[in-house]
């Protein structure tokens, strides 16, 4: 690792890092921005598909509170809780995009595999998914080009604290600390026999009983997940 100069961002503080393979956000204590790497999706928000070499102010949206980076794609939430994404899904590649979920949603969270899936968590426990790749949703057995609600009669009411996908598989994570976990399962990673090819019903992921803290998947379909439980666990 090297030291970047604070003197890139005058002398900010950093208070937030979003990076993808190709790409870095940056977010500085007083809430500016900055951007650097390729940019063949437009996903540095600086209006054109120019590469840039040195970190470049950027102004595309204003109050962006979080921002996810993955692939040639990055997504955006704003301080009144708005998701935009920008990259290659968009018909004009330079610009974001307002996504499809009601404006009274509180969006609080994004989980996406660039090209295949993405997921959006609101503050009430509601998730809404779209992509090319509906074997981690649930309820939707095609594509969806819209962000749409996930829903399962699995866990019914109950309210989803956190979404992470894989791509090809999906985590859910109930108020109740339950986990579920949804999509293909070419390597076993659903916990259940590699000879079941998927599963469109929500699994539950027992790890011995234990109280899972968080879930981590492997991006694309490499099928590994991390997972760690209390008291500080690691699976």
């Amino acid at each position: 690792p090297i030291l970047i100069p604070a003197s890139r961002w005058n002398g900010e503080k950093v208070a937030y890092v979003a990076t993808g393979s190709y790409h870095t956000y940056i977010i500085t204590t007083s809430g500016v921005i900055y951007t650097i790497g390729y940019n063949n999706g437009g996903q540095l928000g600086t209006g054109n598909t120019t590469f840039q070499t040195i970190w470049t102010l950027f102004t595309a949206l204003s109050g962006v509170l979080r921002i996810y980076c993955a692939g040639d794609q990055t997504y955006c939430i704003t301080n009144t809780g708005l998701l935009y994404s920008i990259g290659v899904r968009g018909s004009t590649p330079a610009t974001f995009l307002e996504s499809s979920i009601p404006q009274t949603k509180k969006i609080i969270k994004v989980s996406f595999s660039p090209g295949n899936c993405a997921f959006a968590l609101a503050d009430d426990g509601t998730v809404y998914g779209y992509g090319n790749n509906p074997i981690s949703m649930p309820n939707t057995t095609v594509a969806q080009t819209t962000f749409i609600q996930m829903t399962s009669t699995v866990w019914g009411n109950l309210k989803i604290v956190d979404v992470v996908t894989a791509g090809d598989h999906t985590f859910y994570t109930l108020e109740n600390g339950l986990v579920y976990v949804v999509g293909n399962n070419n390597y076993g990673q659903l916990n259940i026999p590699t000879g079941t090819a998927s599963s469109k019903i929500p699994l539950l992921v027992n790890i011995g009983g234990a109280k899972i803290n968080l879930v981590y998947g492997g991006l694309f379909t490499t099928g590994y997940n991390i997972i760690t439980t209390y008291p500080n666990e690691l699976y």
